[in-house]
């Protein structure tokens, strides 16, 4: 897939039309930011399964452009899988004031990694 540095691009990587594991990426101008990083839970047909993350494969290649990820809300389908990402990616962490105020210090110890602003 190829496209020109100032498109504007969406790319669902998960969550997108159902309830669950909200993850989107956005792109204009060479910069990608992500708008939420959640998980769901598994249903019966997965036994074993304590979570469902969203496939970020897609951000392999494009971490050094990843401006940073918002939070739009504190539920876990919205930040549930920032834990998991924020290993692998100093990118900037975004959140609403109310966000910090009820989870920043549990955030602030998963995402060690992030810088907040």
């Amino acid at each position: 897939m190829s496209w020109n540095k100032k498109d504007l691009l969406f790319a669902p990587l998960g969550g997108s039309g159902e309830i669950g594991m909200n993850a989107n990426l956005y792109h204009y101008d060479g910069v990608w930011m992500m708008v939420d990083l959640g998980i769901n839970f598994p249903d019966d047909s997965m036994p074993g399964i304590d979570v469902v993350l969203p496939d970020l494969t897609f951000l392999d290649d494009k971490t050094a452009n990843l401006a940073g990820l918002v939070i739009t809300h504190g539920h876990e389908d919205h930040l549930g899988a920032v834990p998991y990402f924020g290993e692998n990616c100093a990118a900037r962490f975004m959140e609403p004031r109310s966000l910090y105020l009820c989870c920043g210090k549990s955030l602030l110890n998963m995402a060690s990694k992030m810088t907040f602003h």
